[in-house]
């Protein structure tokens, strides 16, 4: 997702093989399918590698599953960042929107 080479996935499976991580989701009917799983596993953990949270104006748009791209912070260039979930607000104030983020890599 992000131009940087330190991957959350790679860190997560390195993690995972040190402390010797064991993830069993039923039965599978062939090795293929198991690696499948479990690699859709550990590239959904990855996405929390990176994260933060934010509140904007109310962009009706912004919505949890989506990429979007943010800039200015702490000195980065343009980077892609996940979003895991959102909510929006009309109070007394207006219309806002809080989300928290999720990346995998620096």
């Amino acid at each position: 997702m992000g131009k940087g080479s330190t991957t959350g996935g790679k860190i997560v499976a390195k993690l995972a093989k040190e402390a010797g991580v064991h993830v069993i989701h039923g039965a599978f009917a062939t090795v293929e399918e198991a690696k499948s799983i479990a690699q859709g596993l550990m590239d959904r953990q990855a996405m929390y590698y990176l994260g933060g949270y934010g509140k904007s104006v109310g962009i009706p748009e912004l919505r949890a599953g989506h990429n979007i791209e943010l800039y200015g912070f702490w000195g980065t260039k343009k980077r892609m960042y996940y979003v895991v979930d959102t909510r929006h607000v009309i109070d007394e104030e207006g219309y806002s929107v809080e989300f928290s983020l999720g990346g995998n890599t620096l």
